[in-house]
């Protein structure tokens, strides 16, 4: 944290008073000035290919485009496809399995590149994400030679064609969500002069196709975007965004009451929401959202004892959801299924029906030849609210005599940690917050048999039956839209009969944003967008 951030914080706990909002809310949008923002920890990566995190995703999308991205809107208009690097939407043929489309011209990588994005450069950004077998590569081995290339076995995609300016991805079978896979960041274009030889220090060096380019990214400490002067769109207010790393939310928006930040990316804490919502000042600048977000206890079906189902029924009936929403997350809502309740083919089914029940528990464990508890670990991630939802659960699981250490992990090592197999967590406090408006994204990338990886892995409960396989194959092979979310719909009810994966808050998201700052938008895909806000002095 830097000296004068730190000497606010200290300032703030001395009685400080709040700068408040100006009530005039009719001034016309205006650009400059810079943007001060804090986050709690590292991003899990600059590098659009190699980041899965939602909370970093605020930051790329201000630096990175592609061809297709999702209607500048809040919830449901923002679930809608529109183009952006390509011409139009795609042309697909009869038989739903080539995708074409034509790139943009005129649009300019940031300077030393600076030169015009080409249809080849999705080509290498999609064989790159692959190549290096990051987290978003499931995304595009339903690409026609996809998982050749990535065994070695071919020289490059073969399902992938560059013309010119046109390019046209040919899949495997049909694919409904494969549009909404050209609008995720690993589909960003990589110019390969700026990144061949790179693969480990890209987020240093990478080539915006955004109206912002990284300026400075010093590993917990800062992250400063300017205005990337290759761009000539209209897109971004500010003129910088100065992001400082390290900063607890608690603190942060402390700074933000006094004036001292204009955005913090990640939710106020109960500790701060109260107040600010009590303020009536401070109420045009306080937004409430729901989002399409879930937070799980899952659970390893490989390692003892839950591979015992009678274990994992114990430990669903030993947490009470409903206390860690109302004690914990001051804002949240109490699942009513496995999916969140505005994700497509949601439908309202329990892990351990009669829900909250410690008796019961104790009885499970004793049948399983556990009557004396056992000791395990949960893994977590180190911002909150995750280590105080999991301060609560291990109470909870103390109760029925589980013993359960707790091992926080940064989320920038997230993946190297938690996601390699080999590492064998017993438990996760597993988040999901959609990629895209479908319910395979939550169940392939969280439960399916063929997503399991020896690193990078996102399924940490090694599901891994002939049933299982049998249910995922069939809902991604349907393609009728009716018969396909009943498909999906009976992986969730399979995954809650096997007790793999304890839902325990569907998010609302409570964000503040400083006196100064207009222009507030969630997305419900990216959340904040902070290349929306703009400042009013």
């Amino acid at each position: 944290m830097r000296a004068g951030l730190m000497a606010l914080v200290l300032a703030s706990c001395v009685g400080r008073s709040d700068v408040y909002p100006d009530p005039d809310r009719g001034s016309a949008p205006r650009r400059g000035g810079t943007l001060r923002i804090a986050r709690e920890s590292d991003p899990d990566s600059l590098d659009p290919g190699r980041s899965s995190g939602w909370y970093t995703a605020r930051i790329l999308v201000c630096v990175h485009r592609q061809l297709l991205t999702f209607a500048d809107a809040e919830e449901p208009e923002g679930y809608e496809l529109v183009p952006d690097l390509a011409v139009a939407l795609p042309e697909v043929s009869e038989d739903g399995r080539r995708y074409t489309l034509q790139v943009r011209g005129g649009v300019r990588y940031s300077p030393p590149v600076a030169r015009e994005v080409e249809a080849r450069d999705f080509q290498y950004a999609i064989e790159r994400v692959l190549r290096l077998a990051t987290p978003a590569a499931p995304s595009y081995t339903g690409i026609e030679g996809a998982r050749e290339y990535q065994d070695r076995r071919a020289r490059s995609v073969r399902g992938i064609e560059v013309a010119g300016d046109r390019i046209t991805f040919t899949l495997s079978k049909p694919d409904p969500t494969f549009p909404y896979k050209l609008a995720l960041l690993a589909a960003s274009p990589v110019p390969r002069e700026a990144a061949e030889g790179h693969d480990d220090d890209y987020s240093f060096r990478s080539a915006a196709s955004g109206p912002y380019e990284v300026e400075r990214y010093v590993p917990r400490r800062r992250i400063v975007l300017r205005r990337n002067p290759s761009d000539a769109s209209s897109a971004g207010f500010a003129d910088r965004m100065e992001i400082e790393i390290g900063v607890s939310v608690e603190n942060a928006y402390a700074a933000l009451r006094h004036g001292e930040l204009d955005a913090v990316i990640g939710d106020a804490p109960p500790s701060q929401l109260f107040r600010f919502r009590r303020d009536r000042r401070w109420r045009p600048n306080a937004f409430l959202r729901g989002f399409p977000d879930m937070t799980w206890i899952v659970l390893n079906t490989k390692v003892e004892p839950f591979d015992d189902p009678r274990v994992r029924k114990a430990v669903c009936h030993a947490i009470d959801p409903r206390a860690i929403v109302k004690a914990v997350l001051g804002v949240a809502v109490v699942p009513k299924g496995l999916l969140p309740s505005t994700v497509p083919g949601f439908e309202e089914g329990e892990a351990c029906p009669g829900g909250h029940d410690p008796a019961r528990a104790r009885e499970l464990l004793a049948e399983a030849g556990l009557g004396r508890g056992f000791s395990t670990v949960l893994y977590a991630y180190n911002v909150n609210p995750f280590p105080r939802m999991a301060e609560a659960i291990q109470a909870m699981l103390g109760q029925v005599g589980i013993d359960v250490e707790i091992r926080v992990v940064n989320g920038s090592v997230w993946d190297a940690v938690v996601g390699r197999r080999a590492t064998r967590p017993p438990m996760v406090m597993a988040e999901w917050i959609a990629s895209l408006p479908d319910p395979s994204d939550w169940l392939e990338n969280n439960f399916s048999p063929f997503r399991l990886r020896a690193d990078a892995n996102s399924n940490y409960t090694e599901w891994d039956t002939p049933s299982a396989r049998e249910l995922f194959r069939r809902a991604a092979d349907e393609t009728d839209p009716e018969r396909r979310m009943e498909a999906w719909r009976e992986v969730a009810r399979e995954v809650n009969r096997e007790t793999i994966a304890i839902p325990i808050a569907e998010g609302l998201a409570f964000n503040v944003v400083g006196a100064r700052v207009r222009g507030f938008l969630f997305h419900p895909i990216w959340g904040p967008m902070l290349e929306r806000m703009w400042l009013v002095r």
